[in-house]
């Protein structure tokens, strides 16, 4: 569908039309080639004793300049503070009181974060572990990998990207979204390169993170990036073609952008007949987050006046009673 509000339509280049300037396109149709691999029960003692040795392989030794966040940090080495992550991964029995549960959650929480702050010697033993268990669950393995895009966002950037266009059976949707969610975080600037193309070209053949974790992951990294110009939002927003949960992804997106192409752009969709009530919801939801009461307060009067479907009218009313004295 070609609004009049995309003002932009030579930015809609498929993916196709990319491939010869953009390698990371390329990669979206030449799958990774590698063994398949077994999903044998992680057993995490002998995990974590073969990681100390990975660990000392690599080099991964503690950095004298590593900026210290306690004194058992300072003098715990990057692949047995990794070990730790896999240890709190142990599984807890099923038996046991909801207390003890609620505590590993609690732990694996607070080394994640600890973690976080480390430097790239720690990163490249996140990366390490990443690799080696590959058996492990996607929780873990997305935490390791996490740790390493914090701590190393340069070095893993690459590796992110590919995760996130090229499909890998052992990897999963799940850890393909986490990284298109990383790249965003770590490297904004690349994420947007990255993720463009995949958000707007709504033929694109190859199978790829749910696409509204990648317009959700395009916001995150605009953010980032300082970018004002949301037209991809709003293409997709408007886009008729697109899949609904891309849509209403990007209509809360747009919410928390403000802006006057952002209003406009929820207005249409506010007043579209052929979009689900859903949908308009979401638009008018983001005009109240976006706009001031007498802003939006007349455009919720228009909408009421013209509407016919009654449920909605009155949802319509409410936001109206909520926000129009």
């Amino acid at each position: 569908m070609h609004s009049p509000l995309t003002t932009q339509p030579a930015r809609r280049a498929t993916t196709t039309g990319r491939n010869c300037a953009e390698p990371h396109l390329r990669g979206a149709h030449r799958p990774l080639s590698r063994a398949p691999l077994s999903r044998a029960p992680l057993a995490l003692a002998p995990l974590a004793l073969g990681l100390l040795v990975l660990g000392l392989l690599t080099g991964c030794g503690a950095g004298e300049g590593e900026e210290q966040r306690s004194g058992a940090a300072a003098q715990t080495s990057p692949a047995e503070r990794i070990a730790a992550l896999l240890e709190a991964y142990e599984p807890v029995p099923l038996e046991a009181t909801s207390d003890k549960h609620d505590a590993a959650l609690r732990r694996r929480r607070e080394l994640l974060e600890e973690l976080r702050g480390g430097d790239r010697e720690l990163g490249l033993a996140a990366l390490a572990a990443f690799r080696a268990h590959a058996d492990a669950s996607d929780q873990l393995r997305g935490d390791l990998l996490e740790v390493a895009a914090v701590c190393d966002p340069e070095g893993l950037a690459p590796q992110l990207e590919r995760m996130v266009v090229t499909y890998d059976a052992e990897l999963g949707l799940g850890l393909r979204r986490r990284a298109a969610e990383l790249l965003a975080q770590t490297s904004p600037v690349l994420a947007l390169d990255v993720l463009e193309p995949l958000v707007l070209d709504t033929d694109v053949n190859v199978t790829l993170p749910p696409r509204e974790a990648l317009v959700r992951a395009w916001a995150e990294a605009a953010r980032g990036a300082g970018r004002d110009d949301v037209v991809v939002l709003v293409d997709v927003a408007i886009d008729i073609a697109q899949p609904p949960d891309a849509r209403y992804a990007a209509i809360e997106e747009l919410g928390s952008f403000g802006g006057e192409l952002p209003r406009k752009a929820l207005e249409e969709v506010l007043f579209e007949p052929s979009s689900d009530a859903y949908l308009r919801r979401k638009a008018a939801q983001a005009l109240e987050a976006l706009l001031s009461p007498a802003e939006l307060c007349p455009i919720l009067e228009r909408a009421g006046s013209h509407e016919h479907d009654q449920v909605f009218a009155q949802f319509l009313s409410s936001m109206m009673a909520r926000n129009c004295p």
